[in-house]
């Protein structure tokens, strides 16, 4: 059996640890105990494939990743004891006896779920292509393990703001409003703001543009609503925008909407899902921590060479016509 360690340790978890009490039967080969909210420890029987393997990969944390054949696991599961022996932290593969048939002990449940996709986010951005492979099936096991244990969505549970720390598809590393495609331009931060005062909806995102040196804010407003997908009953968040904006001045009005799945909803995450497989991963912020964050940013120089106030003020006005005068806009 191999255990591949997928991602570094962070110091990053949202893990509420679990508290053994009295166990309780559920569906065979399972056996749940009662634990504290968002948490709950899950018997498993795992056996070997036909190859000889378990079919398993972990982090350092013991958190499963990905489970081929193995039907009792979920990815976001830490594994805490094998057949009785806590681990302790020790690595899962130092205890497995050469046998056929284990029973996992692990924790199951929306906070470590939402640590492990949070962990194998990140190290997306920094694997390689074949790493970046593995790693992105852990990331769709671990929403989806997610998505099965989602509870119903109210609108009210939406409000805030989210920033967004993960997309699918490589073109939105430019961003919601198109701006971080711009040449000499990237994108280093994006939220959505969701409200009830108008305009309920914002995109703001933080723009560093080394052509003059500076960040900038490029926003795209308008309104959302809670509806469904396809005239189905599946919550889905639609985003109907009206304004684009860039360092405070009105670009474009021409409207533009979208509609994705609420794959999964809670205090401190969410989870979209888009046409063509898109998956996006949200994490909920104070509305201080947010701006905060905003204006410090904005406040931060940005390197890059020298450029002439003419050719800044020539470059403003090409920005006043759009991303799209200099490369493209996309919403995903």
């Amino acid at each position: 059996m191999k255990l591949t360690p997928l991602i570094p340790v962070v110091s990053l978890s949202l893990l509420v640890p679990c508290q053994s009490l009295v166990a309780f039967s559920s569906a065979p080969g399972q056996r749940l105990r009662a634990r504290p909210p968002l948490c709950v420890e899950v018997e498993c029987g795992v056996q070997r494939t036909a190859s000889g393997g378990l079919g398993i990969q972990v982090d350092e944390r013991n958190a499963i990743a990905t489970s081929d054949g193995q039907e009792t696991l979920r990815a976001g599961d830490i594994i805490v004891a094998v057949d009785g022996v806590r681990l302790d932290g020790r690595p899962v593969a130092t205890v497995l006896e050469p046998k056929a048939e284990y029973i996992f002990t692990v924790e199951r449940g929306s906070a470590s779920a939402e640590s492990t996709l949070l962990r194998l986010t990140a190290a997306h951005a920094q694997a390689s292509e074949e790493e970046a492979a593995e790693i992105l099936r852990g990331i769709e096991g671990a929403a989806t393990a997610l998505q099965q244990d989602a509870a119903p969505v109210a609108s009210a549970d939406l409000l805030g703001f989210w920033r967004l720390r993960w997309a699918s598809d490589p073109a939105l590393a430019a961003g919601f409003t198109g701006y971080g495609s711009v040449a000499g331009c990237r994108l280093v931060a994006s939220w959505q703001r969701l409200a009830e005062a108008e305009p309920t909806l914002q995109v703001v995102e933080v723009i560093a543009d080394s052509n003059i040196g500076v960040h900038q804010v490029a926003a795209r407003k308008g309104r959302w609503e809670v509806g469904g997908v396809g005239g189905s009953d599946a919550p889905a968040l639609s985003e109907l925008y009206s304004r684009l904006e860039y360092a405070d001045a009105m670009v474009s009005a021409e409207p533009v909407r979208t509609d994705r799945s609420l794959a999964y909803v809670s205090d401190t995450m969410r989870v979209d899902r888009g046409a063509d497989g898109l998956l996006l991963v949200y994490v909920k912020e104070e509305a201080s921590t947010a701006t905060g964050e905003l204006q410090r940013l904005l406040a931060t120089p940005v390197a890059g060479e020298s450029m002439p106030r003419w050719q800044q003020a020539d470059l403003m006005r090409r920005y006043s016509n759009g991303p799209d005068a200099e490369a493209g806009s996309v919403l995903g």
